[in-house]
């Protein structure tokens, strides 16, 4: 997908500043959608939260509707999977202000 198409996705003043450099997905992430912990749904979302950390910020603070619509399901869907991946461990919530988190990619397994 194109930047400029990206950037329509979301309304200004809501989509977080960042240098899009693709994704990455962990072995262990692999791992985990290939036994059947995770869905491919869950792997990208870790992925895009991942490529959306900002070492100024100290981390993603894309809502769960800029999740929603850069993954193309609901923001309750990505809500739901950002709870799981915190639950597994998988990714930390760092702090919390009123509907806006900050997540950061825990190391590696």
């Amino acid at each position: 997908m194109r930047r400029e198409a990206i950037d329509n996705l979301v309304p200004s003043g809501e989509q977080p500043r960042r240098e899009f450099q693709g994704v990455f997905l962990p072995w262990y992430i692999f791992d985990m959608v290939e036994c059947g912990t995770l869905t491919a749904n869950d792997a990208m979302v870790y992925a895009v939260i991942n490529s959306l950390c900002d070492e100024d910020r100290n981390g993603c603070q894309a809502s769960n509707a800029y999740l929603g619509k850069r993954m193309g399901i609901s923001g309750g869907t990505a809500g739901r999977i950002a709870n799981k991946l915190i639950r597994l461990g998988l990714v930390n919530k760092v702090s919390f202000y009123g509907r806006r988190r900050c997540l950061v990619i825990c190391g590696g397994m």
